[in-house]
């Protein structure tokens, strides 16, 4: 049977909850050995344990787990949220114990069970066994990525089997990490500082074009085609004063919430920020390329409001539509800077 090359730290860090020591005494041709030492009178580790064995993690329905865990993962504050989807109780625990310091954890006991909560909550990494019961880590993965809810979340993939034709699986599954047991902890925190970086080039490449995308490129991937949805369905009902977001997430197929958190992912906008600043950005091109006047492409972009659609144009791009038609952007300024302070 293969192991998962964290024993020892997780014995160790027992052992330290309990203010002990352990060190390993090696004899050639004998074998090793492992000394541990714990304090007799000392009763704060066991009570904590106790505690914690009241309610065994595997005896726990899984629903009301996983809600317990969004509701803590609501209240700690922390940015990111990362799902561990592990069927090993000791390595499970491993990891959110220590990514628990910078990040939101919430686990799940098999691929099924991680699915249905990966997009319930749609976190920002997803860091996923191979092996698993109900189904494995690999289909979960390409469940993921077929998603268009959850396509954008980078996923690590941890395995025993280092053999190639196991790595080329996962990543043609979508994966966009490998790792293989045991693992150095560092390189899980590095993998997923890198992913996160990753999604930061997304969203300023998407800035950086006024989040459009080159239709005819070979290599568009999902949210790609999602942010291309977004646009046709907001450029079909520019004039609609009444199409919010409740409208543009029914067009989308999926819930408000889902539609924030995948937006606010790629973007780094909230969905009323996004139409805001994209019936903005067509203000510009309609200043700078038309004859009407700044009344008409207020109300043919849905502002029913004149002093409302000049508000928020000086807001967005610190210039009235008048001075903007007469001498452009203020220097510095771009159609991507945002004042999110003064979104409505």
């Amino acid at each position: 049977m293969e192991g998962t090359g964290i024993g020892l730290s997780f014995s160790k860090s027992l052992i330290e909850m309990h203010h002990g020591t352990i060190h390993v005494e090696s004899v050639v041709g004998v074998g090793v050995a492992f000394h541990v030492l714990l304090p007799a009178d000392e009763r704060e580790g066991i009570d904590h344990l106790e505690e914690v064995k009241e309610k065994p993690d595997y005896l726990w329905d899984k629903n009301q787990r996983n809600n317990k865990q969004e509701r803590e993962a609501e209240k700690n504050g922390k940015i990111l949220t990362v799902v561990i989807v592990e069927d090993n109780t000791d390595l499970r625990n491993f990891l959110k114990n220590t990514l628990s310091a910078s990040y939101n954890c919430l686990e799940a006991n098999d691929g099924k069970e991680g699915y249905e909560l990966i997009t319930r909550i749609v976190p920002d990494i997803i860091i996923s066994d191979v092996i698993m019961p109900k189904m494995d880590g690999y289909e979960m993965c390409e469940k993921v990525k077929e998603n268009s809810k959850t396509c954008h979340i980078p996923i690590i993939l941890l395995t025993a089997n280092n053999a190639s034709e196991h790595i080329i699986s996962g990543y043609s599954k979508g994966a966009d990490a490998y790792i293989t047991k045991p693992f150095d902890m560092s390189i899980i925190k590095v993998q997923i500082s890198r992913l996160i970086k990753n999604r930061e080039l997304i969203r300023e490449k998407y800035m950086t074009h006024n989040f459009m995308v080159e239709v005819s490129t070979s290599n568009m991937t999902r949210d790609d085609e999602f942010i291309i949805q977004l646009r046709k369905l907001l450029e079909n009902n520019l004039s609609e004063s009444d199409f919010n977001v409740k409208k543009l997430s029914a067009d989308l197929n999926i819930s408000t919430t889902h539609l924030y958190r995948k937006l606010k992912t790629l973007t780094g906008l909230s969905p009323v920020e996004f139409i805001r600043m994209f019936k903005l950005q067509k203000a510009c091109e309609l200043l700078s390329n038309s004859n009407l006047s700044i009344k008409e492409i207020g109300y043919s972009l849905g502002f029913n409001n004149l002093s409302y659609f000049v508000k928020c144009f000086r807001e967005q791009f610190a210039v009235t539509p008048s001075a903007y038609r007469q001498k452009g952007m203020p220097e510095g300024m771009t159609k991507n800077n945002t004042n999110q302070s003064g979104v409505a």
